[in-house]
């Protein structure tokens, strides 16, 4: 994962204060409770468009979210004995959402659920980010805590929203490496060009004096070196792996969403226990990534606004 503790010379400081574990709390049962009623209206949206497929997947993300700020609530109570109502907390819709995919005949099961995944990744990076300049270690604590929570909410998203993404794939499906020799050879390709198309982007982005995103995706860089390298221990051979183009900040992304997409459609349908396993420590590695990167690019609780161009 991105080192959270290497970010402070990345953006601004959050724009919520946050200075009291009782703080957190409040700020954490805002966001689930903000984004269970931006869900609900959505889903009211497609009941009066008929649309009734999204209609039921936004009020099922309403209830995951209405249960979230439930267990946030039960957590708050071992360390306060009252959380306050916080403002200034707001759910985030994509630009131009309400021009375009408030539009049932635009918005789809896969857009709905990249929304949901886009706040989720926009929390984890706050959080991240609170732990790691957290003024006491109560908070500090807390903050990982939610930062694990919403990283294990983004995974379930993702992988719904790759279930919708299957009946018009993004990308061509590879066969499932057989033993683990061959899963490593496939990690260490993913790995090696993506870091290649990483690093291009991010001198791209530097010398067009975009430091932030430079340095988020330099970051994501070393730690995609570092994946390669261990999948290689032992072997001597250097994987080819024609190199992803990544001019833009969203190609970027896109490099993270198909590293992450791999390793989870290999974790689900390998027939071998080992390679089962380590499909998984490297969807979760990518996950960290994706997530980490995706959440803090645009995010205005960092008080950060990036273009995704």
């Amino acid at each position: 994962m991105v080192d959270a503790r290497r970010r402070a010379g990345l953006n601004a400081d959050p724009s919520i204060e946050v200075a009291s574990i009782g703080q957190i709390f409040a700020v954490a049962i805002a966001m689930e409770e903000e984004a269970a009623a931006r869900y609900r209206d959505l889903a009211e949206r497609m009941r009066l468009q008929g649309v009734r497929d999204l209609e039921s997947l936004f009020r099922f993300l309403a209830d995951i979210e209405e249960k979230h700020a439930g267990q946030v609530r039960s957590r708050s109570a071992a360390h306060v004995t009252r959380v306050d109502k916080i403002d200034g907390v707001h759910w985030e819709l994509p630009e131009k959402f309400e021009e375009q995919e408030g539009r049932s005949y635009v918005l789809t099961p896969y857009s709905a659920l990249a929304i949901a995944v886009r706040n989720e990744d926009r929390a984890f990076a706050f959080y991240s980010y609170l732990a790691a300049h957290a003024p006491s270690p109560d908070i500090r604590v807390a903050a990982e805590e939610l930062a694990r929570d919403e990283l294990d909410h983004a995974s379930l998203l993702r992988r719904e929203r790759r279930k919708a993404w299957r009946t018009q794939p993004i990308e061509a499906p590879q066969a499932i490496p057989a033993d683990l020799v061959s899963f490593l050879a496939r990690v260490a390709t993913v790995e090696q060009t993506s870091a290649r198309g990483h690093r291009s982007l991010s001198d791209r982005l530097s010398a067009e004096g975009h430091a932030f995103e430079a340095r988020l995706f330099a970051e994501v860089a070393e730690e995609e070196e570092k994946c390669a390298r261990e999948a290689k221990a032992g072997d001597t051979a250097s994987p080819g792996g024609k190199l992803p183009p990544a001019e833009t900040v969203r190609d970027g992304l896109r490099l993270l969403e198909s590293a992450f997409n791999q390793y989870a459609e290999i974790a689900e349908q390998a027939g071998d226990e080992a390679v089962m396993r380590t499909a998984q420590d490297y969807e979760a590695r990518a996950l960290r990534r994706l997530s980490f990167v995706q959440g803090a690019l645009g995010n205005p609780l960092l008080g950060h606004r990036a273009s995704e161009e």
